[in-house]
């Protein structure tokens, strides 16, 4: 964690954050026009680590949101210094959306 840095943003007061996260919460998806890509610092490839203080090992962001308060503090992996994926490129013979029950993308889909 030791190159990790702090992002702050505020809640919109409608609509979500307009971001999604695979299931280890690293970001897959900015909607253009939402508060995360306008903000500019999030980026597709960065690793949410914690949020408001509570870390997100083992946990989905979406279940650690804080359900209500405006300010939001990440501590987030970037991109240029988040880990390789332990998967190869072609995979090991699994079908697309398969694997340990992730349910697909298991992002953020509709939060606000």
């Amino acid at each position: 964690e030791g190159q990790a840095i702090e992002v702050r943003m505020r809640r919109p007061t409608s609509g979500g954050l307009g971001l999604r996260v695979d299931p280890e919460n690293v970001v897959s998806k900015l909607v253009a026009g939402g508060a995360a890509a306008v903000d500019g610092r999030l980026r597709v490839g960065d690793k949410i680590l914690s949020v408001n203080g509570v870390s997100l090992r083992g946990k989905k962001l979406a279940d650690a949101m804080p359900k209500d308060g405006e300010r939001l503090t990440f501590r987030v992996l970037p991109t240029a210094v988040a880990p390789a994926p332990q998967q190869q490129q072609g995979g090991r013979g699994r079908r697309a959306g398969g694997g340990r029950g992730s349910g697909g993308m298991g992002g953020m889909g509709g939060m606000g």
